[in-house]
This record gives structure tokens, C-alpha cells and sequence, in this order.
């Protein structure tokens, strides 16, 4: 990883959410019924509020006989920390860890491996057919006069969307979709104002910069421990590039 990248560290960030995920190549069926306690015990370390919900859906097929209605059950095994900022969540098809009160990388990337190590200890021939890795921050100002004045904070190509109507007050939502191809993996980026008064007219100064770098195909858990730091960087890096010294001196509080 580039070092001048990987020693960018904001007093305060912008991070409202960071997830990562992984979906399993084949269903694990024991995971409808139970976590093994090898896992558990892990588990409890840094997740030791154990919530499983059951979760049930109905699949209809379409037969000569008629239509037929099957009922599915299935468990999501949620566990989070004492303070519940950090949530894992497991079950038959999928892991994911998410951070609310994001930290830093180091902390993010430890409770994630020690999972996956937990996981590959119980499931050494575990295939994974994606991975990713997304962070969403939503930078916001109060008291504000115009909601759309973003220069100061924001590259402004990233803003341009907001010169197309001639009275800016009738824009409900402005929200772009931006998908990178990076040759072993994909990058998707979201951005603009979402507005969470939608359909209303917007009104509160939010803008979103939702990152998410990953990768569909056959891997196993190296392959994994490969890409993470990669997707981290990609991401870090144009985050970078979509905001400004004014805004950087505000993460720093200067």
C-alpha cells in the first residue's frame, strides 16, 4: 500500500457506515440451525451480544398440479459489541461485519480476520464467489443558508448536477452512480444528496460519497486477505480526490 496514502488519519471523519462482506460459493446448511462453538467463542470476544433473529420466506412453484407454496426458514446470527457500534452478522450464505463508529483500518481489518480465521479454522475448503468492502460517509453542516453550496468542502465535479435547474429550491434529490472498472476487481461510487425528506424539496445540507470496491468470482481466504487492503486504498484514494483542504482542515479541526 502507497505510505503516504496509508498514513492519512483525520481527527474526525465523515464515516456514517463500513461494511464488509463476504458470500459463501454454496449454502452452509448447519448455519440454519446453529453457529459451531468453536466459532462462538471467538465470536464473544468482540461480539459478545449474541441476537439471532429467524427469518422466514415462502418460495411458490408452479407445477401441472398446481401452484405449491414452501415455507423457508432461516437464521440471521446477529452479535454486537457492548455498545452495539459494531455488528457481525452471520448466516447460511453470507458474513459481514459493520462498523457505525468507525475508528480506523487497523480496528475495522482485526475484527473482520479474526472472524474469518474462526470461520476458515471450522471450514478450511470454504470458497467465496464475492467480496467487498464499502464505506459511507455522509458529511453534513447545520444552520446552513444554501443547501447546495458545496464549494468550499467538495471537488466540484462532483457538484455540477446542481447548475442544471435554473431555481436549485425545487431539487428533491441529485444522486449520481459512477462504476469503475480496475481490472481485478470494480469500484462502485455513489454521490450527491440523497435527501432524507425525499420527495420534499431538499433542505438539509447532506451530501453522501458511498464507496464500494469488490470483487465476484471464485476465491478463497487468501485471496480475501489480499484484496482487502487493495479495496481500502482504492477507496481512500477517491475519497481523497472528491474533497478539499477546507474540508480536510475540518476533519482535523483546525
Amino acid at each position: 500500500m502507497n505510505e503516504k496514502m496509508n498514513e492519512i488519519c483525520y481527527k474526525k471523519n465523515p464515516i456514517m457506515e463500513a461494511i464488509v462482506r463476504i458470500d459463501f460459493l454454496n449454502p452452509i446448511g448447519e448455519f440454519v440451525e446453529k453457529i459451531p462453538v468453536s466459532m462462538i467463542s471467538v465470536i464473544k470476544k468482540q461480539f459478545p451480544i449474541l441476537e439471532p433473529e429467524e427469518l422466514i420466506s415462502r418460495e411458490l412453484r408452479i407445477t401441472k398440479g398446481g401452484v405449491k407454496q414452501k415455507e423457508l426458514k432461516n437464521t440471521e446470527w446477529n452479535s454486537y459489541d457492548k455498545n452495539k457500534y459494531k455488528r457481525l452478522c452471520i448466516t447460511n450464505i453470507s458474513m459481514s461485519v459493520t462498523h457505525n463508529k468507525y475508528d480506523k483500518f487497523e480496528s475495522f481489518l482485526g475484527d473482520f480476520q479474526s472472524i474469518l480465521n474462526a470461520l476458515y479454522k471450522y471450514k478450511p475448503d470454504l470458497q467465496i464467489k464475492r467480496f467487498g468492502v464499502r464505506y459511507i460517509n455522509n458529511i453534513s453542516f447545520d444552520n446552513k443558508v444554501d443547501p447546495f453550496s458545496w464549494d468550499l468542502y467538495l471537488n466540484k465535479n462532483l457538484i455540477s448536477i446542481f447548475n442544471i435547474p435554473k431555481d436549485k429550491k425545487l431539487i428533491s434529490r441529485a444522486f449520481h452512480n459512477l462504476e469503475l472498472n480496475c481490472g481485478d476487481y470494480n469500484l462502485r461510487f455513489q454521490f450527491g444528496m440523497h435527501n432524507p425528506d425525499y420527495p420534499a424539496p431538499v433542505r438539509k445540507k447532506i451530501f453522501i460519497l458511498d464507496l464500494d470496491a469488490y470483487y465476484r468470482g471464485i476465491m478463497n481466504k487468501s485471496d480475501i486477505e489480499d484484496f482487502f487492503p487493495t479495496f481500502h486504498k482504492s477507496i481512500q484514494e477517491l475519497f481523497e480526490t472528491s474533497i478539499t483542504d477546507e474540508y480536510r482542515k475540518i476533519l482535523n479541526n483546525e
